[in-house]
């Protein structure tokens, strides 16, 4: 691989951001309250699209430095040449000197985890000692194998942890002309580490104020991060297109802009709906 290489094909699927206040409209039978709460109304969406807008920037950001750094890893001899060496051999355990250099790649590159696995998916080392990987890293391993490109997974519930995570599967190719992957090494970043604390900022103080990150699911729409009022339930509340009071499935049908309608516990709320790009589509 060389610095030449195409951007790699990556599978992350987000699909939109919703960002929502309750919002209680008093009522009021003159003229200045309409005229009050109608400019209330005009500056909440304001603020909401500019908060919508905010996040997808900065989501955007992420995917794209952990791109960048799957492709420097897989462009780095230092990396690459004593993990090939390593795979093509009998041995499972890693010596000392390259769990170091693993430990380093971790901090270097601001990730939980990072995991070898040689062409069948059998892990050679673990620095969190998992012995196994979710079926979402090793689809990622293959289909990086396949391509011989990084390859990010979508979200998933890491089964160690029961918390959200991704991985990014850079596939570890051998020395010299040869091109063929001996395995690869996933990077696995927990959400928590950047994604829910990303995502629950509120630029100001907020008693209602909520951002959700979802995807579609066949007929269902995802909820990725974890929830301000629901804080446990990061990866689990799903929902069924029929909702269509939600916001979150508003978005998942492709709406976008300020919307009207009710969250995930039934209360009145005003969203901002804007897409994500995933990292396929840079």
């Amino acid at each position: 691989m060389n610095g030449e290489q195409k951007p790699a094909a990556m599978s992350l699927r987000w699909i939109a951001l919703c960002c929502s206040a309750a919002i209680a409209f008093a009522a009021g039978g003159l003229m200045f309250f309409r005229a009050h709460h109608e400019i209330h109304a005009k500056e909440t969406a304001h603020f909401l699209r500019t908060i919508a807008a905010s996040k997808a920037a900065e989501l955007a950001a992420w995917v794209q430095d952990q791109k960048d750094d799957a492709l420097a890893l897989q462009n780095s001899s230092a990396f690459l040449e004593p993990l090939a060496h390593h795979l093509v051999g009998d041995e499972m355990a890693l010596p000392k000197p390259l769990q170091d250099l693993l430990r380093y790649v971790a901090v270097s590159h601001d990730v939980d985890d990072v995991v070898p696995l040689d062409r069948e998916g059998r892990v050679r080392f673990s620095l969190s000692g998992r012995r196994g990987v979710p079926p979402e890293g090793l689809e990622g391993l293959r289909e990086a194998l396949r391509t011989g490109l990084q390859v990010m997974t979508d979200m998933h519930i890491d089964p160690r942890t029961e918390s959200g995570c991704l991985d990014v599967a850079v596939p570890i190719v051998g020395g010299g002309s040869s091109t063929q992957p001996l395995g690869g090494a996933l990077l696995v970043t927990r959400a928590s580490r950047f994604i829910d604390p990303m995502i629950q900022a509120w630029p100001v103080p907020s008693a209602t104020g909520e951002v959700l990150l979802v995807q579609r699911e066949e007929d269902e729409v995802v909820v990725l991060n974890a929830l301000r009022h629901k804080p446990d339930a990061a990866l689990r509340p799903r929902f069924p297109l029929s909702r269509q009071d939600l916001p979150a499935v508003m978005a998942a049908r492709g709406q976008s802009g300020v919307v009207h309608g009710a969250d995930y516990r039934g209360v009145p709320v005003t969203a901002a709906i804007t897409a994500v790009k995933g990292p396929s589509g840079f």
